[in-house]
């Protein structure tokens, strides 16, 4: 079975190349459309990262922070079957896709 796009790049939310400087990002690249990483454990900080900067943009919005709106954000209706990826993390997550995200404290720095 063919290994993923998310994870050949150690980049398991497919982010997409942007003039964003990733650390552990690898400068020799094959994908030209989504950012590739030196291990997964830099995908995952730079997973986390972005999905703490959509809770900051939600909150200076005033916009729920909710399964449906971090997804809609991370894979738009335009590119992707959104509603079903909604169904998918709710199920696994156990909530639903327009309950509040419980948002982990932050009394550690993951810089």
């Amino acid at each position: 079975m063919k290994e993923s796009r998310g994870l050949r790049n150690n980049n398991p939310l497919n982010i997409r190349r942007t003039k964003t400087v990733w650390q552990g990002m690898k400068t020799e690249v094959k994908d030209k459309s989504f950012v590739e990483f030196k291990t997964l454990p830099y995908g995952y900080r730079a997973a986390w990262k972005t999905l703490d900067t959509y809770f900051r943009i939600f909150e200076r919005e005033c916009k729920p922070y909710t399964v449906r709106n971090i997804i809609a954000r991370w894979a738009p209706p335009n590119e992707n079957d959104t509603e079903n990826y909604v169904r998918i993390v709710s199920r696994l997550s156990g909530l639903g896709g327009n309950e509040h995200v419980p948002r982990p404290q932050r009394d550690c720095n993951y810089d």
